[in-house]
């Protein structure tokens, strides 16, 4: 259940959650981050400024004349307009996907508004037109962001601990040192070595992950998978090394930093002896490099 949801969206929530689990294709559906995208269009939809103005309807429009792929949201407007924001900031790891389709679905409806031409459709794109649209090119295809900004607090490298992990949060330090940009790999299709099935648009988890079985039920392949690049889809991908910042840094303690993860259109905008305040998930993944250099085995970053 979810805690953070008002008494008079129970029995709405309910309904929701009910024809979401009610899914045949045999995919688990996390019906609570259903739930809190739903709620996050509408909000999107509805929320207006001292003006009067349709705030993030104007952004959506913007995007698709413009062609770009981040929408950016100040998390103050979501917390005093929905009872989601909470519950977005302690999930967001668990939440970002459902986010983010629900971003290109109203950008989408926004070309359409607009008589605007249309990019290929994503294979994240979840809203019924998209049955009738072309699933062209994966390469083609844009991927949609969301850039959250102006959360209530902003933590120090040396407060992050294990209970933020996954949340959504704020850290301000300074950059030390950059890594070139690289194609990161996002959605991965496989051909299946035995009997040339494809899996297509597995997302990677924060490394390089194949399938764990292949669908044709006749095939009982675990381990022999050939990645289809051509089908695949990349981002820009670059690493930033942060620091505390000399103030934070407590008297006779080594600064402490940590390594930040930039993708598609923040790429290359800090550089070294930048202060900066980077807002985005806290994550914990193994260090790749040692293994494969323990091991001797190849790796892939």
């Amino acid at each position: 259940s979810i805690s953070t949801a008002e008494p008079g969206d129970k029995k709405e929530r309910a309904a929701h959650l009910r024809s979401a689990a009610n899914d045949k294709t045999g995919i688990v559906i996390d019906t609570a981050a259903v739930w809190v995208g739903k709620k996050f269009g509408e909000f999107l939809l509805s929320f207006k400024n001292d003006k009067g103005e349709l705030v993030y309807v104007n952004k959506l429009r913007r995007m698709a004349e413009t062609g770009t792929h981040t929408l950016a949201v100040d998390f103050g407007d979501i917390v005093g307009h929905s009872n989601v924001g909470a519950f977005i900031q302690q999930n967001f790891i668990r939440v970002e996907t459902e986010l983010r389709k629900v971003v290109e679905s109203l950008v989408r409806e926004q070309y359409r508004e607009h008589n605007i031409p249309a990019p290929p459709t994503s294979a994240n794109n979840y809203s019924p037109s998209s049955e009738t649209e072309d699933q062209d090119d994966p390469q083609k295809s844009p991927e949609y962001w969301i850039a959250f900004h102006a959360l209530s607090g902003v933590h120090k490298i040396r407060d992050l601990k294990t209970n933020l992990i996954g949340s959504l949060v704020s850290i301000s330090g300074t950059v030390t040192r950059t890594s070139e940009v690289r194609p990161e790999l996002l959605l991965a299709s496989f051909n299946c070595a035995d009997c040339h099935s494809r899996v297509s648009n597995l997302e990677q988890q924060f490394k390089f992950t194949e399938p764990i079985v292949c669908h044709n039920s006749t095939c009982a392949n675990r381990a022999r998978w050939q990645l289809d690049v051509e089908q695949s889809k990349f981002v820009d991908w670059q690493r930033v090394r942060v620091q505390e910042n000399p103030s934070e840094i407590p008297s006779g303690s080594m600064p402490r930093s940590l390594d930040v993860i930039l993708r598609n259109d923040i790429v290359e905008k800090a550089k070294p002896g930048d202060q900066c305040v980077f807002t985005g998930t806290l994550i914990v993944v193994p260090d790749a490099y040692t293994q494969a250099f323990d091991t001797g085995e190849p790796f892939i970053m």
